[in-house]
């Protein structure tokens, strides 16, 4: 059950724009995104007794916190008697915002680059525009003092920014906002309730791969949002089941290669995912391992939630899986999937890839 509405607990999101003009709330589970300027006027709707002019005005702190950040998360909470508020924060607070933030990560695959470094959330770091660097000479003096090369690199995170485009391109293309529905929405109660579970860990696994400027760590955990979708908790876990069910889902595309290759270059991933895992080697790691899995695991994401009447729960995942195999087997036309399946594969640049 939600927690009582007695208190509005407010913080900044760093690195977190939505466009001005921009009329629909942006809301992730219990948490509403709100620009920092709009608080005024929408105080009413969050019942805030004080008009924010007044609470400005008596708390310099909570005048500069609007004042110095774009995008705020909020989010309603209840405190004892004794009014703890330290521990609702760091129990329910903080949590419940990660959480937030993480899954509307995910809104970045597909939609975005990677090497934007659009990093958002709680306790990242305000982003830089440029960092300046320059090349200096060593080993022996000469004669004029120069500096060879410099230039200015791009900071580390740049802001992720919430405009029309996002919106009308998850609206049109992508899943984002059903999955919303899914986790946790009306639309929810058609799906079993460990199966919204395991779309909900798959979709914090994949929008951590999207919080972290590691592509090692990024390409792990877009492997492990789709061991959550597709293998069995404890069971199944080989690199060709892995692959199979993948292929099920979107070998018929033929982006990434048709039925053999396909399944060769899932596998192939999986083999550099076990190698990283448990031989601690990256050496086999390559960008293009994680630009693929990010594919996959919109792509997967993208059908699965599209179908939601079809996929209520894993089993029914695995059913399919193993009913497209045998279609193949008997050298049938596919009747199993539906006409509905969707695939999309962007083009990435060198550009794209080097400076990831």
């Amino acid at each position: 059950m939600p927690p009582s509405r007695n208190w509005l607990f407010v913080t900044p999101v760093v690195n977190l724009e939505i466009e001005k003009g921009l009329r629909p709330r942006i809301v992730v589970g219990r948490v509403e995104f709100v620009r920092a300027d709009k608080l005024p006027y929408i105080r009413k709707r969050f019942n805030i007794p004080y008009r924010i002019s007044e609470l400005r005005h008596n708390n310099p702190w909570f005048d500069d916190l609007l004042r110095k950040n774009s995008t705020l998360a909020l989010i309603y909470v209840k405190t004892g008697k004794g009014r703890d508020f330290k521990k609702v924060v760091y129990s329910y607070c903080f949590p419940a915002i990660q959480e937030a933030t993480t899954i509307l990560s995910l809104s970045r695959c597909v939609y975005t680059r990677r090497r934007h470094r659009e990093i958002f959330g709680l306790g990242v770091q305000p982003a830089r525009a440029w960092q300046s660097y320059v090349f200096l000479e060593r080993g022996h003096a000469v004669k004029e003092p120069y500096v060879p090369w410099g230039g200015q690199l791009e900071g580390a995170f740049s802001p992720f920014v919430i405009d029309k485009h996002w919106w009308n391109w998850h609206r049109k293309y992508g899943f984002f906002f059903d999955l919303l529905d899914i986790l946790y929405g009306t639309k929810g109660k058609v799906v079993s309730i460990s199966w919204r579970r395991r779309l909900k860990r798959a979709a914090l696994f994949a929008g951590q791969s999207w919080q972290t400027i590691d592509p090692v760590m990024a390409f792990l955990y877009n492997i492990f949002s789709l061991e959550t979708l597709l293998l069995e908790g404890g069971r199944g876990g080989k690199s060709e089941y892995l692959a199979k069910r993948t292929e099920a889902f979107l070998g018929w595309a033929g982006f990434w290669g048709q039925e053999k290759d396909f399944i060769e270059k899932v596998v192939n991933v999986y083999d550099v995912r076990n190698q990283i895992v448990h031989q601690a080697d990256t050496s086999k790691f390559t960008i293009d391992h994680l630009l693929f899995s990010d594919d996959l695991v919109f792509n997967l994401f993208l059908n699965l939630v599209k179908h939601v009447r079809l996929f209520r729960k894993q089993e029914d995942v695995i059913d399919f899986c193993r009913k497209v195999q045998a279609e193949r087997i008997l050298g049938l036309k596919s009747s199993v999937r539906p006409k509905g399946f969707r695939a999309m594969a962007p083009r990435y640049s060198e550009k794209d890839k080097a400076e990831i």
